[in-house]
């Protein structure tokens, strides 16, 4: 991973975290914080097309890792996502809107795809 690509995606994945929980606090007051969002979508996805895509990647476990973490973190996502609406459904939770419900999602598919990204990286394999 060139040094550009590392850091359009710590940028990215920054600036999309800090986007998404100034749209949560906000909600739809300032429809002006989609824009770091979407900017933060447009660098993570860039990083990682280059690095995995163009040139081919050239470390194999790097590319099984980010997979794994990419698919992990969808599957903690959807456990949260579920356990979310039996809450609100039971009553423990305050009804949310659109916008804060999408925020708190991609939040947590972002935070636990850095986090099992980091728990890979430190155990060197998937395996």
């Amino acid at each position: 991973m060139t040094e550009w690509e590392k850091y359009s995606l710590i940028t990215g994945y920054v600036v999309l975290i800090a986007a998404l929980a100034a749209l949560f606090v906000f909600d739809v007051q300032y429809p002006l914080l989609a824009v770091p969002a979407i900017v933060g979508v447009a660098l993570i996805t860039y990083a990682l097309y280059q690095y995995m895509n163009c040139r081919g990647c050239p470390d194999e476990r790097m590319m099984k890792i980010i997979t794994h973490s990419m698919a992990n973190s969808w599957l903690t996502m959807l456990v949260f996502a579920i356990i979310n609406i039996l809450m609100e459904l039971f009553g423990h939770l305050p009804r949310y809107t659109v916008m804060r419900t999408l925020c708190m999602t991609l939040f947590t598919m972002l935070l636990f795809f850095g986090v099992w990204y980091l728990y890979f990286q430190r155990k060197g394999d998937v395996a």
